[in-house]
């Protein structure tokens, strides 16, 4: 069965497009991670992806603003924004378990 041109272009075009969305998405998660925090001071507001660490996920920092546990605002496009010192704040108040 032949295939029509339209389906060529969709094929490739969905070939070229995986690696460059991939690449694409770990630029950014770079960029959030390392340079934005880097630039923001510890007030200004950058996405909960910026101020992920070790000790807590940008999932549970959205759980907490979701919740209002943590200080922070939604953008108009949808993302969740807070400030450096305001996660601080958060996991300073915190509660924490004791182990057994």
């Amino acid at each position: 069965m032949p295939m029509s041109v339209m389906n060529v272009r969709t094929r490739t075009t969905s070939v070229i497009r995986a690696p460059a969305s991939a690449s694409a998405r770990s630029m950014l998660d770079s960029l959030y991670k390392f340079v934005l925090p880097a630039v923001a001071g510890p007030a200004r507001l950058v996405p909960l992806e910026a101020l992920a660490s070790s000790e807590i996920s940008d999932v549970a920092l959205r759980g907490a603003a979701n919740r209002g546990r943590l200080q922070a605002t939604r953008g108009s496009d949808g993302r969740w924004r807070s400030s450096r010192r305001w996660v601080d704040e958060y996991l300073a108040s915190r509660y924490r378990r004791t182990p057994r």
